[in-house]
């Protein structure tokens, strides 16, 4: 670092800590790649920090022209099947509690709309409750090629088969 100090006109500065996760986002970006008439789509797990709770209120593309997006929150309580009726009533009360430091996960499913060949970019914008980090985003690209001939006559010899 440069002062105006005549005597220490240059100072070298070191500074070190811990970088905290937000969140973990597993992969941190939506590749979606394919042919033209392919379904093609992706998945990304949000996985929230046991020291930064969060809820996703909302998500939306920035563009939204090519692709579609599923929130699902992996953490909603689900109707109990039988079995898992069963095997609580053999639980001790402790047993019973639900687990306060479990993870907050989410699944988010980005598909492809986009019907002829080309590359597109967007952006997913997802809106928390959090004064921290009120909004996070996850890149999208998108390549869809051109079918090939060959493969177009193979898949219908393939259909006659069948």
């Amino acid at each position: 670092m440069f002062t105006n100090d005549p005597d220490n006109g240059y100072i070298k500065l070191s500074i070190t800590g811990e970088v905290v996760n937000f969140v973990q986002m597993d992969p941190k970006f939506a590749r979606l790649r394919g042919y033209e008439g392919d379904d093609i789509k992706t998945t990304i797990t949000l996985t929230q920090e046991k020291d930064y709770p969060f809820k996703i209120l909302k998500v939306k593309a920035q563009k939204g022209e090519n692709i579609t997006v599923k929130l699902e929150d992996l953490n909603k309580e689900t109707e109990k099947s039988f079995f898992q009726k069963i095997a609580s009533f053999f639980r001790t009360p402790e047993q019973e509690q639900p687990d306060k430091d479990r993870k907050g996960s989410y699944l988010l499913t980005i598909e492809n709309r986009k019907t002829t060949a080309g590359r597109y970019n967007d952006k997913l914008i997802l809106v928390t409750d959090s004064e921290i980090k009120p909004t996070l985003t996850v890149p999208v690209t998108g390549l869809i090629r051109a079918v090939e001939p060959d493969k177009g006559a193979q898949s219908d010899k393939e259909a006659a088969k069948e």
